[in-house]
């Protein structure tokens, strides 16, 4: 806990091993409670580390150091509130910190910090603030298989409910931080870790994607090709298609209802639908994060040709 006795020593001079005797043992046990797989004192320490590349000024440094040793000091997974945990760590430093005789300004700061690690406001405007949250958000930006063992952590903790919930609640945290226009609020980490973050998010979302595709969207005996398409058309809405995406994807999908319009046979047109199962699109959006024109190319081309040869299309 050396870091804390550091940074509590930046912001008030009369310090003794109070830090050590109740903070140290305390604070630390909180991050030891059973179920925090990822939330646990290793996710402390790699913020920290983090922090010590960011170039910043002592006083700033130490309510930050102090505001990541407890931002998730308490937490629980089973929690149906989106801020709760955030706010009783916010509450437990600032006891901690007054107690320790840090003014009640810096608590309120280092409270503040705690708090917009709930990621629920975007963009924030404080500068401090954006650090914080940059930082908590730095496992994005690792090698994919730091991130998986990361992706892995968080289904561990959410393990007492099922697949489709975890999935459908994952996709959303994911695809709401896919949205922003920068993930990384601050240039420092934007620059360091941007588009590693992004492939990650998207890589895992494909996953999703993928399972859905083997286990949902399988053809089932019996099945038209309409009721194809509105199975496959869901699970490609559930990862977002840009403008340009969405109508390309549209042309194909109009493309095979003209062909059941105009009775090609079923067993063609399943043909015709396995192309976009094949996923070479979406194979092209996980290497890049956009169109590759020769796969697509190539995608629409097979496509096109196959059901070119049926009179009324």
């Amino acid at each position: 806990m050396s870091n804390l006795k550091k940074a509590a020593q930046e912001l008030v001079t009369d310090i003794n091993d109070r830090v050590n005797t109740l903070l140290g043992r305390h604070l630390k046990g909180l991050y030891t409670l059973p179920k925090r797989a990822y939330h646990n004192w290793g996710h402390v320490e790699h913020c920290l580390k983090e922090l010590e590349s960011y170039p910043i000024d002592k006083t700033k440094a130490a309510l930050l150091t102090i505001a990541l040793m407890y931002h998730d000091a308490i937490y629980d997974p089973h929690d149906p509130y989106g801020q709760y945990h955030e706010y009783l760590s916010s509450l437990r430093a600032e006891q901690d910190m007054l107690f320790l005789g840090i003014s009640e300004e810096k608590c309120a700061v280092i409270a503040r910090l705690i708090l917009c690690t709930s990621h629920a406001k975007y963009p924030l405007k404080d500068p401090d603030e954006r650090l914080m949250c940059d930082i908590d958000l730095t496992i994005f930006g690792q090698p994919w298989e730091k991130y998986q063992e990361y992706a892995d952590a968080i289904r561990q903790e959410y393990s007492f409910v099922s697949d489709q919930e975890y999935a459908t609640g994952r996709k959303k945290v994911l695809s709401k931080f896919m949205e922003r226009p920068r993930i990384f609020q601050t240039d420092f980490f934007y620059d360091k870790y941007e588009a590693q973050a992004r492939a990650n998010l998207l890589k895992e979302l494909n996953g999703f994607l993928s399972h859905e595709r083997a286990t949902k969207e399988r053809p089932v005996e019996g099945s038209t090709i309409i009721e194809d398409l509105k199975r496959l058309d869901a699970a490609w809405g559930t990862i977002g298609l840009s403008r340009p995406e969405y109508l390309i994807w549209k042309r194909i999908k109009a493309s095979l209802l003209e062909g059941s319009k105009y009775g090609v046979p079923q067993e063609n047109l399943q043909k015709a639908l396995t192309l976009l199962r094949r996923g070479e699109l979406l194979k092209s959006l996980s290497d890049t994060g956009s169109i590759q024109r020769p796969f697509l190319d190539k995608w629409l081309s097979d496509v096109a040709s196959f059901l070119s040869s049926y009179e009324g299309i």
